[in-house]
């Protein structure tokens, strides 16, 4: 039996279906309901699979009850015609259709790296031209590299990564959805292979489907012994326990590195909690700086403090 594409069968449909982001979805409930006297102009920002597009095609179907062209359009600003020709562009952003319309222009970011003049023109028809009946979504992933002006027109919305907890809980759902029985050893695995990506997580979900949870979960128990030994077993298991960790990819050492210190031993329900006072706290950093070496990345000491930040935001008020 083949595996179905979960991404597709439970990618939301109206903004009632959005996960983990209800503060917004409410938000553009509200804009349907007072359509009239609304924003029209939105920035949509957040990481890969965050469901930016997830949120404007339901809220298109929310509005218009379908996403039929003229009255919904998706542009790509990768698009080369979008990028040099911008009096096309603009007719197809605001071209008259009979009744509400909804427009997304994603990536926007890229027109403010290879076309900043189509950037430049945007703002000024965003400054000048309204319509009743017109909404249009800007989505991006990296708004920092947009003009502050531009931003500054728009009504910004970002989404947030889901905690490991919510993505677990959504994976979940969709299991007993699908009448399969996994357990909560593999969907954390898979919440902390998502990265705080939705889609990455359903996507194993089915990779858990395909090969069965005890193949799926071989490689990584693997790598969860051998954390179990580098912090716990400093004299035998030590040296064998890094040879074993060095063997996996360092992006994906550092997530199950994080993960472990903060479920493991930073939390106070941890398995390994009590073992690990404070006093031992520059011990554990060191450690998790011996692993993370291979990753020469510029937010590496950050990576290290948001290891730490629940049991330094446990501690507030205390």
């Amino acid at each position: 039996m083949p595996v179905p594409d979960l991404t597709k069968k439970y990618r939301p449909r109206t903004l009632g279906d959005i996960f983990g982001q209800d503060a917004v979805a409410n938000y553009f409930k509200s804009v349907i309901k007072r359509r009239d006297i609304a924003p029209r102009y939105f920035l949509l920002s957040g990481g890969t699979g965050q469901g930016k597009t997830s949120l404007c095609r339901a809220f298109a179907r929310d509005l218009l009850g379908s996403l039929q062209a003229p009255n919904y359009l998706e542009l790509d600003s990768g698009d080369k015609r979008v990028q040099n020709d911008f009096e096309a562009t603009k007719n197809l952003l605001f071209q008259e259709v009979a009744g509400d319309k909804v427009v997304v222009l994603d990536e926007v970011h890229i027109l403010a790296q290879y076309a900043p003049s189509t950037i430049q023109q945007l703002l000024k028809v965003i400054e000048d031209y309204y319509h009743p009946r017109l909404f249009v979504f800007f989505a991006t992933t990296d708004p920092q590299t947009l003009p502050d002006a531009f931003v500054g027109r728009l009504y910004h919305f970002h989404l947030e990564s889901p905690s490991t907890a919510q993505v677990i809980a959504y994976l979940r759902d969709l299991a007993d959805r699908e009448g399969v029985s996994v357990s909560d050893a593999a969907l954390g695995v898979a919440a902390v292979n998502a990265n705080g990506h939705l889609r990455n997580a359903v996507r194993q979900l089915e990779q858990i489907i395909f090969l069965g949870e005890d193949r799926y979960m071989k490689a990584y128990q693997t790598l969860i012994n051998g954390m179990v030994t580098y912090f716990t077993d400093f004299t035998v298991g030590h040296d064998t326990a890094v040879k074993n960790l060095y063997g996996f990819p360092p992006l994906e050492l550092r997530r199950y590195v994080m993960q472990f210190l903060r479920q493991a031993i930073l939390s106070p329900s941890g398995r390994f909690h009590k073992a690990y006072p404070l006093s031992v706290q520059p011990k554990l950093l060191t450690q998790f700086l011996g692993l993370d070496w291979r990753v020469k990345e510029p937010d590496d000491f950050f990576s290290v403090l948001m290891a730490y930040r629940p049991i330094l935001q446990g501690s507030k008020g205390t």
